[in-house]
């Protein structure tokens, strides 16, 4: 799932307590590293930022529409003392799946974020899945992926910073990384018309942006530096404390590029389906899961 071994079984270890004190009819069937460490964007103060995904004993039978309920009821959030996590939070899988069914969802910038969130969770490089889930579902995503809703939530991640481009002579480095990582993403999907990968180096590598990642790259070794450098001065580590602290020059090639792919999508809007075809896609998902999860035949040895 991590780089980090031991981090790694202390997010397991706090995940499941939480869910076996907490949850008594759910089951965690998958995980996912998501935020700047499964873009390739993290520097020396990054946290970990997890997400889990749990079924409840009346899977695949009922299913929660998202639409329907408080982020409460969604979400359950457990948040440990004194850890390189802020907090790891678990979602009931239909639910978060129905971000990409429900049309009542795509209506506004949250919105579009959630069906942001959906494939980003799925297709990170890190992962904890007993399952197998990732390789098993996501070819079937890309049927009913729509390039157009997660091209117009990347255009709400560069409006984000965008600012920071057309005033002064310095932009903040993770600001660049966050832009550059949305325009390539905009970029992979209008060409492909597929979910693009997650990792920037895969990303930009698949688009022959050797150059824009080689900028990049050390541009981010700098101000890597800078931040162990910080901290090697003030031993107390502060989450994040110093990731939009660090700047760098205005890079015209950065600027252009984002640029470019901005204006590709400055014009789309998000597309509204209210459509059988990523229902039945959907449910065909959860047979999947339901199958891995309870029917694979056990292996005698392992007993």
């Amino acid at each position: 799932m991590l780089y980090n071994e031991k981090i790694e079984k202390e997010i397991l270890l706090d995940a499941f307590d939480y869910v076996n004190r907490t949850m008594k009819d759910a089951k965690l069937i998958f995980s996912s590293m998501v935020g700047s460490i499964s873009q390739g964007g993290h520097y020396f103060d990054s946290d970990y930022d997890t997400r889990f995904l749990y079924i409840r004993d009346s899977f695949p039978s009922k299913t929660i529409l998202a639409c329907e309920h408080n982020e409460d009821e969604l979400v359950k959030r457990y948040y440990p003392q004194n850890k390189v996590y802020e907090w790891i939070p678990f979602w009931e899988l239909t639910s978060f799946f129905s971000f990409w069914d429900n049309p009542k969802f795509l209506d506004c910038d949250i919105s579009l974020g959630l069906y942001n969130i959906v494939d980003w969770t799925i297709n990170s490089p890190y992962v904890w899945d007993p399952y197998g889930l990732q390789q098993k579902i996501v070819p079937i995503m890309h049927r009913i992926f729509v390039p157009e809703n997660k091209m117009c939530a990347q255009k709400k991640i560069i409006e984000k910073y965008y600012g920071e481009i057309h005033t002064g002579n310095q932009v903040i480095v993770k600001s660049y990384f966050y832009m550059i990582h949305a325009a390539a993403t905009i970029e992979f999907i209008n060409r492909y018309r597929t979910m693009a990968p997650v990792d920037i180096q895969s990303l930009l590598f698949s688009l022959n942006r050797m150059e824009i990642y080689s900028f990049l790259e050390n541009e981010m070794t700098i101000a890597r530096k800078k931040v162990r450098d910080y901290y090697e001065v003030n031993e107390s580590i502060q989450l994040q404390g110093q990731h939009f602290k660090i700047k760098m020059d205005r890079c015209h090639c950065f600027d252009n590029y984002i640029k470019e792919q901005y204006s590709i999508v400055s014009g789309i809007e998000p597309i509204i389906k209210d459509d059988k075809k990523i229902r039945d896609t959907i449910e065909n998902i959860f047979c999947i899961i339901e199958h891995s999860v309870y029917n694979t035949e056990n292996l005698g040895f392992a007993r």
